[in-house]
């Protein structure tokens, strides 16, 4: 998610200014804040419970896997900037915070996988590289894929293999065996929605 210096130099300095609610704000709208209030709205076409386990990356300090319409069981959040500051959510679902970014982050979800396992994506696809992306969702413990993406928004170096439209992205999704659920939001440089197999 962006290169290893990036991102936690640039949250270097927001974790030491900002408190902890500030950095929640700055979480939920100055990061894909649009991409976010969409990915939200999405949420509300769930009819059935998606699987219980969840991996989200680049949560930052307002993950989304504690706003879905139901409770996971246990949830692995992988965020480089956790190494400049470890947030506290104060919840009783299960959690465990990891440093590591992608790809080196992929052996962990692989060995904290227990079964079917909803994988959270939200717009950190400009950061990833497109093997990085198709090595997780090949993974058959992956069954439900939540993105939101805007492929020409971001900050700091994007990752110059990375997926870099939403029609990439969705065959790469049919490619594993992933269809979209009704209403996926896309525009020519967006896509938002839930994609199951």
């Amino acid at each position: 998610m962006g290169n290893e210096k990036t991102i936690p130099g640039y949250w270097r300095d927001l974790a030491t200014q900002l408190t902890n609610e500030e950095l929640i704000a700055y979480s939920q709208n100055g990061v894909g804040g649009a991409i976010r209030e969409i990915l939200k709205d999405s949420f509300t076409e769930i009819t059935k419970q998606l699987s219980s386990d969840c991996v989200e990356v680049g949560a930052l300090f307002a993950p989304l896997a504690f706003e879905l319409p139901y409770q996971v069981s246990r949830v692995l959040f992988l965020d480089p900037a956790y190494k400049i500051r470890r947030p506290q959510f104060n919840t009783k679902i299960p959690y465990e915070l990891s440093t590591l970014q992608l790809p080196d982050g992929i052996q962990q979800i692989t060995q904290w996988l227990q079964g079917e396992t909803l994988l959270i994506l939200g717009s950190v696809v400009n950061y990833l590289a497109r093997e990085t992306v198709s090595r997780l969702i090949r993974d058959s413990n992956i069954t439900e894929v939540i993105v939101g993406n805007n492929f020409q928004a971001g900050f700091g170096e994007k990752h110059e293999s990375r997926i870099r439209t939403p029609r990439d992205l969705q065959g790469l999704f049919l490619e594993n065996g992933f269809k979209e659920q009704p209403n996926v939001f896309h525009t020519d440089v967006t896509v938002v929605g839930i994609f199951s197999r």
